[in-house]
């Protein structure tokens, strides 16, 4: 066993090993140049430090070799460098604490993790798996609310699309998937809204579709012509309903913002749209559905 005690050795070594699997090395103090190794197959192949450790250095660092982990007192508080599979695994027992901005040196808690793995933003005792005490923004979002009566859930993308050609084909702006609850009969109000700015002499279609690049002209879309008298950039909305039927199977639907250039085609062929497609969820019974 190598044991260092400043008070008992006036000129510190250097580069410690140990090497023996029967005994660790102890650290009561001092500062030991160099570096400091430990090799051993068992448990007992570790370094004891009484005291405070400081790294000093150009590299500050602190080196597994492999598969290293920071442990406190048992395995149920560990921080797991599972490098073989690219993973960083924190291992706690109880929850797990954000704490960013602690310019007082306090905790903050402005993240919470609970041992039952519901995650808290802003709140420090989430009941439900994320929940979040301040506001969310977000382009794009996939899911419902499928377990609430009424106007159950919404879905919602921001559109900000520049010079797209939509002459040679329909496009595709924004898609939202939703999931297909089972035994709910229920409705979804598609809505496509913004400006659309054009050239001279095309005409734009724009639609709230359930069909990927397809605008269907007899199930409903907006029509804007662009010309010197109307102007070149023009507001538009359109709203179209779809009724879902009862399954007894999970699933997904999908629902497009769609535009294309048809009929008139004296411009460019291209379009610039600014906007938003919103789904809005129903999922009453209606008696004479």
């Amino acid at each position: 066993m190598d044991h260092v005690t400043p008070a008992n050795t006036p000129t510190p070594p250097t580069n410690l090993q140990a090497k023996s699997d029967l005994q660790p090395l102890h650290i009561t103090g001092g500062t030991i140049p160099g570096d400091i190794t430990v090799r051993g197959t068992t448990n007992l192949g570790k370094v004891n430090v009484s005291g405070p450790l400081t790294l000093t250095g150009t590299t500050n660092e602190l080196f597994f070799q492999d598969g290293g982990q920071i442990r406190s007192l048992d395995n149920n508080h560990r921080i797991l460098f599972r490098r073989p599979e690219n993973k960083l695994e924190i291992r706690e027992y109880g929850d797990i604490i954000l704490s960013p901005g602690a310019t007082g040196g306090s905790e903050t808690a402005k993240a919470v993790l609970l041992a039952n793995g519901n995650l808290g933003i802003g709140t420090t005792n989430p009941s439900q798996k994320l929940e979040v005490n301040g506001t969310v923004a977000a382009h794009t979002f996939v899911g419902n609310g499928f377990s609430l009566e009424g106007s159950s859930g919404a879905a919602w993308s921001t559109i900000e699309r520049e010079d797209v050609d939509v002459r040679s084909a329909a496009v595709d702006l924004c898609h939202i998937r939703i999931a297909v609850p089972v035994e709910k009969r229920f409705f979804i109000m598609a809505r496509f809204d913004g400006t659309c700015i054009g050239s001279n002499g095309d005409r734009i279609m724009l639609a709230a579709s359930d069909t990927s690049k397809q605008w269907q002209p007899k199930a409903g879309r907006v029509s804007v012509l662009f010309n010197t008298a109307q102007g070149l950039e023009q507001h538009f909305s359109h709203t179209r309903v779809f009724f879902v039927p009862i399954s007894n199977t999970h699933g997904f639907l999908d629902y497009y913002a769609v535009v294309q250039n048809s009929g008139e085609m004296g411009g460019t062929g291209k379009a610039t749209i600014y906007g938003t497609f919103t789904l809005q969820i129903y999922t009453r019974d209606f008696a004479d559905w």
